[in-house]
């Protein structure tokens, strides 16, 4: 395994709690986060395509341990935390709530793992916030070995996502 380089410098200018509100923000003004289990059905897809980027930036930097790969698995991670963002609107959950949970190690096959159980409390209609909790805190497990906060990750994944064009088809946001 490659050494870890110095670890991206922290940088949050908004607290969870804001970024929660401006993610929502973004989502409604996209038309994603109709309380519906095909909307929940999409943004999970949208949550499973996330999880394997970032299993894909993880990689990456375990290869080449360079500082650009371990900003792009903040970006990535970041990522899968604006899909459990909005997932929690769609439900009618704050994400905020949702976080709070047992502490161990996890990998990107176990982020997967919990990401399916998630998706069916979805079909049977009854996704709770432990459900929600379980993919994000299994998220941050996942990342805490090179020191990344997930405030630092959504804050990353915010800048990237705040002036994105698009449209919307099938209830997944599709960029310009």
């Amino acid at each position: 395994m490659a050494t870890s380089p110095a670890t991206p410098p922290s940088y949050h200018p908004h607290s969870l709690d804001e970024l929660q509100s401006l993610i929502i923000e973004w989502g409604a003004s996209k038309g994603l986060l109709a309380r519906s289990k095909e909307q929940a059905l999409a943004q999970h897809g949208k949550t499973e395509e996330e999880i394997e980027e970032l299993k894909k930036a993880i990689a990456a930097f375990k290869a080449f341990g360079s500082y650009s790969n371990l900003k792009e698995v903040r970006l990535e991670a970041g990522d899968v935390l604006v899909t459990l963002v909005l997932q929690a609107e769609i439900q009618g959950l704050s994400f905020a709530d949702c976080l709070g949970g047992p502490n161990q190690p996890v990998d990107g096959a176990r982020l997967a793992f919990f990401a399916n159980r998630l998706k069916d409390q979805i079909n049977r209609e009854r996704v709770a916030a432990q459900h929600i909790s379980s993919v994000a805190h299994r998220l941050e497990w996942l990342v805490a070995p090179w020191n990344l906060e997930p405030v630092d990750c959504l804050e990353a994944a915010w800048c990237k996502i705040r002036d994105r064009t698009g449209r919307t088809v099938g209830g997944v946001f599709i960029k310009d």
